[in-house]
């Protein structure tokens, strides 16, 4: 019979910054590993996740399951907060960094960074309306920390966060690629509100399965 485990969530803090990282780039494809299309772990981390740690790091969240961090949740209860740090702030130093040779710009991240213009381009991004859900969440676990239950608890704890701030909508983003999360997420009583399919997806150059990005949005 397997021992119970203890899981526990606490609030982030810069020890866990490091784990963060890695568990962004080890879950970025599909729940799997992104070194499959993406090179440089500092710059996927840097632009997934310096928002969360560097701007809004009380929004955040770590896991623990018998006191080894279990992965994170990134919170943010302002998203056109986000949207403007990034773009003013993040977006320029990280190009910075791009020609400052700070990153190993490999035929991968070429190849991506070219798909995220293009999808923005298209409009192949989903947003919602941020008037009703103004706040989101990134989640991920490293592979050996999930069905114990942790993802439900870090969630929930993060909706009772939003609660006390009196924010009463939430939503977040993912795509079909994400199989085992798209039935985690709807019970836990997220909605679908968008789904659109991307023309050149980040992975269509090692798979030829449809991509397809998705909102999730929740009243609380």
């Amino acid at each position: 019979m397997t021992a119970r485990k203890k899981i526990e969530i606490i609030p982030y803090s810069d020890e866990y910054r490091a784990i963060v990282r890695n568990c962004v780039y080890e879950t970025g494809y599909g729940g799997g590993s992104a070194e499959i299309y993406f090179e440089d772990r500092a710059l996927f981390a840097d632009f997934l996740t310096v928002y969360y740690t560097d701007y809004e790091p009380e929004s955040a969240f770590i896991p623990l399951v018998d006191g080894e961090a279990a992965g994170y949740l990134l919170g943010c209860v302002d998203t056109k907060k986000c949207d403007e740090i990034t773009r003013k702030k993040i977006k320029p130093n990280i190009l910075k960094r791009v020609i400052g040779g700070h990153y190993n710009i490999g035929p991968g991240v070429r190849i991506n960074i070219m798909r995220a213009l293009e999808m923005s381009l298209r409009g192949e991004s989903n947003s919602a309306p941020l008037d009703v859900y103004p706040a989101h969440l990134h989640i991920d676990l490293f592979r050996s920390f999930r069905r114990f239950g942790v993802g439900a608890l870090l969630i929930n704890n993060y909706l009772d966060y939003l609660r006390d701030k009196g924010i009463h909508g939430v939503h977040l983003g993912t795509s079909s690629f994400h199989t085992q999360a798209l039935p985690f997420y709807e019970k836990l009583g997220f909605q679908r509100y968008s789904t659109t399919r991307v023309t050149h997806s980040f992975f269509s150059h090692i798979t030829d399965k449809d991509f397809y990005n998705i909102c999730y949005v929740k009243h609380i």
